[in-house]
């Protein structure tokens, strides 16, 4: 899996230092585990829409690769921090051995990537979602490095739009 534990922590280490940064901004104490699922919900839908000729029959649009990693990286950054807050599902060791057995679920299906963005869009929990979304990345071969460069360079954006209250 692309995902490392290793990756994964640093990037969830991330996301809580930008959302301090977030909650800080806004005088706020917290973001209800609920209000962010629905962020991570909305950017999986935008992903698979950067990969219309795959789900859509009628389309043959060729999949958006740098689009589908830019929301990719987006998702990542709500699903990395609701597991840095949610230690009731087992926090950020427990979202990852999640998603990990996600990817290993989705592997039957690896080779119809329609499936792959049914189970992104409709899985039952994001941990599901995000599994299928991370085999979707690897069949469009992106790499850890991608991700990590486009974890960072999305941060430094949000930073910028905390700044200007964007």
């Amino acid at each position: 899996m692309i995902l490392t534990l290793e990756a994964w922590e640093a990037f969830c280490k991330e996301q809580a230092k930008f959302d301090q940064r977030v909650l800080d901004r806004h005088g706020l104490t917290h973001i209800p585990i609920w209000e962010r699922v629905t962020a991570f919900r909305v950017e999986a839908a935008e992903c698979i829409n950067e990969l219309k000729g795959v789900w859509k029959w009628w389309s043959v649009k060729e999949a958006q690769r740098q689009r589908f990693l830019e929301e990719f990286v987006d998702a990542l950054k709500f699903i990395t921090g609701i597991a840095s807050v949610d230690a009731a599902s087992g926090g950020v060791i427990g979202y990852h051995a999640m998603i990990v057995r996600s990817h290993r679920y989705h592997e039957s299906v690896k080779e119809d990537p329609k499936r792959l963005c049914n189970a992104a869009v409709n899985a039952l929990t994001i941990s599901q979602s995000f599994g299928a979304m991370v085999l979707l990345a690897e069949n469009l071969s992106i790499t850890p490095e991608e991700i990590r460069v486009a974890f960072e360079e999305k941060t430094a954006e949000n930073l910028e739009r905390l700044l200007v209250e964007y």
